[in-house]
């Protein structure tokens, strides 16, 4: 899975950010040669707020993996968003691949 991320991470605009749970996927991230200084992940929330939080907002893309604290949020969340077709996987998980959608201010 994380080499079909790869190439639909390298398809996306080059200055693209991403919220995203790298737990175990940050390899996609590598292998695509995004610096994670280009994610909101686990890392990224700051002492005094709830322990992994993930301000959906924080990205142009969300990328959600069943099970995962991204997923929750989408799914616990009416989210506008384009969802683009998840990637076949022989494992059990699949990734989806959201683009955010923000208001303007």
């Amino acid at each position: 899975m994380h080499k079909q991320l790869a190439a639909a991470l390298q398809g996306l605009p080059a200055d693209a950010t991403f919220v995203v749970s790298l737990t175990e996927h940050v390899g996609a991230f590598q292998r695509a040669g995004i610096p994670l200084r280009r994610t909101w992940n686990e890392s990224s929330h700051h002492s005094g707020e709830p322990e992994f939080a993930f301000p959906l907002a924080q990205g142009d893309y969300v990328i959600a993996f069943d099970g995962d604290p991204v997923a929750r949020m989408v799914a616990d969340i009416l989210m506008t968003s384009n969802r683009s077709r998840p990637f076949p996987s022989q494992e059990r998980s699949r990734c989806v691949i959201y683009k955010a959608t923000r208001k303007p201010s």
